[in-house]
């Protein structure tokens, strides 16, 4: 009877391989999973400091007159904060002033001396998805790169100048 039982230990399959074969196989999804909370938490930081960004260029666009280059000056001093700028070489944003009362952009400026609470600051930036594999996860139009070749994602905040004199009475 006992070498019966040991023959049928011995025909038996080892588990021994068993850890070895999950850990390979689940380890790609755990990757993933990390890189992709990682970017999202990125994606997140960004867009916060963007709309700080926004708000910055509002203000001193309401101090300087909207003067572009100003404003432009400002919101690039906000988004040096961001992740990878010196390594990868800074970052593509751009500003709009836009008229609340009419789509005729080009009044901007006479209708700020009138009403400057019309006016509404928009900043677009392009970041890059600086993640390995986040890239391919998240970005919805591959074929679009920065200078060094990273997928972007384009983010937007916008401010109403408006916001700015609300907050001031409040104050007050």
């Amino acid at each position: 009877m006992v070498s019966l039982i040991n023959y049928h230990k011995k025909l038996s399959f080892s588990e021994g391989g068993q850890g070895s074969l999950e850990t390979i196989l689940a380890l790609p999804v755990l990757l993933t999973l990390i890189t992709a909370i990682l970017q999202i938490a990125l994606i997140g930081m960004a867009q916060v400091l963007l709309q700080y960004a926004a708000y910055s260029a509002a203000r001193t666009g309401l101090v300087r007159d909207f003067d572009l280059k100003e404003m432009k000056t400002s919101v690039g001093r906000i988004l040096v904060a961001l992740p990878g700028i010196t390594s990868f070489g800074g970052y593509s944003f751009d500003i709009q002033v836009a008229n609340l009362k009419s789509e005729d952009s080009s009044s901007t400026r006479a209708t700020t001396a009138k009403n400057p609470e019309l006016i509404q600051i928009i900043v677009n930036l392009d970041f890059p998805l600086i993640v390995p594999l986040a890239g391919k996860i998240f970005s919805r139009n591959p074929l679009k790169r920065t200078i060094t070749g990273y997928p972007t994602v384009e983010l937007t905040a916008s401010w109403n100048i408006s916001s700015l004199y609300a907050s001031q009475g409040a104050g007050e």
